[in-house]
């Protein structure tokens, strides 16, 4: 249902001026002059949806239903995550309950049609909060490729949309409070992951900070 209304929904909504931009960008500059740009120079977003959009925009005309067809599909996949994830940890009524919402809510099916990183961020955190829960929330010893998985996640999400990936790391964070000892080193290496990939683009993030005026001038 929740992929059926976005795709109902994008249908009826043109391009938009940042969706323009992009394809006048790549137009002028070419798929690969244009993903290196936005890995190498500031514009206050990070690069991982705009390298999305050139890749998927070289393989496909410019119709509105085709080139924001995998930015509704990962959107669509939020609602699956948030099922398991509110599933486990509350009630399964209450799982609809924030599934529903998710499929049908105006904003949530309005944000995840746009080619722009909203949708594609809220699938994301759902996934890290889906393989936080597999990881941590757990007395047993887990396997070092989940802490691979949430670290993995959790960085994709650094370079999507940062107020989503402090939100991940955060609760990556918190888990120290119930994480057993024989979970240390999943733990460890999540939180490495999710920190130490950020070092190649760390430099453009604080300049994005200082563009939007966050923190000390």
């Amino acid at each position: 249902l929740g992929l059926l209304l976005r795709l109902l929904k994008v249908q009826s909504i043109g391009f938009t001026i940042d969706e323009l931009q992009v394809m006048y960008h790549l137009k002028e500059m070419g798929w690969w002059n244009y993903i290196s740009q936005s890995l190498s120079e500031a514009d206050n977003h990070p690069p991982l949806t705009a390298t999305i959009l050139a890749l998927w925009m070289y393989v496909v005309p410019p119709i509105e239903v085709l080139i924001r067809l995998p930015f509704v599909i990962l959107s669509a996949c939020s609602v699956f995550f948030a099922y398991k994830v509110f599933g486990n940890w509350f009630s399964r009524r209450t799982a609809l309950l924030i599934c529903a919402f998710i499929a049908c809510g105006n904003l949530p099916v309005l944000f995840g049609v746009y080619a722009r990183p909203y949708g594609l961020a809220l699938t994301l955190l759902l996934f890290c909060l889906y393989q936080w829960d597999r990881t941590f929330n757990r007395s047993k010893p887990v396997p070092l490729s989940r802490g691979v998985g949430l670290g993995l996640s959790t960085l994709a999400l650094f370079y999507t949309h940062y107020p989503s990936y402090f939100i991940a790391l955060s609760l990556c964070l918190f888990s120290l409070a119930c994480l057993k000892r024989n979970n240390l080193r999943v733990f460890f290496l999540a939180m490495g992951l999710a920190t130490l990939g950020t070092l190649p683009y760390l430099h453009l993030s604080l300049q994005h900070a200082k563009n939007m005026h966050i923190g000390p001038n």
